[in-house]
Parts: structure tokens; sequence; C-alpha cells
């Protein structure tokens, strides 16, 4: 498990772009990536999105632990 923060997403993905093409492992090992963009100011969130190409298993397993703390 790898946790990156990254910075200067606002000035075009640069430290997305620098990790991708440096990477502590290969790429195609990566199974999942969570964004956490920002604080809300409006209090928890109950919902989320999914972009590219999702593993629905992994969807499901998502699912099942947010159910647990609703």
């Amino acid at each position: 498990m790898v946790f990156l923060a990254v910075t200067a997403e606002e000035k075009g993905l640069l430290g997305s772009e620098y990790y991708a093409s440096r990477p502590l492992y290969p790429l195609a090992r990566t199974v999942a990536v969570i964004t956490m963009d920002g604080m809300s100011p409006f209090g928890p969130s109950r919902d989320f999105g999914i972009y590219g190409t999702a593993k629905l298993d992994l969807l499901d397993e998502l699912k099942t632990v947010a159910k647990r703390y609703h």
C-alpha cells in the first residue's frame, strides 16, 4: 500500500505526472487509486464517484464497507 500526497495539481497535475513517470512499483501492479480531493465545508459526504476502468469486485467491497458507517 502506498500513500501519496501530491501537489501542484492546479498547475497541471505536476505531482501526479511526476509519480506516473517515476513510480515506486510498476503501474501495472496498481490495484486501486483513491483520491480525496479537498475537504467539504458542508460536513461528511454520502456519495462518491468512480472514474476510469473500475474493478467491479473492488466496488462491491467498497459498498460493503461503507454500509458499516451508515
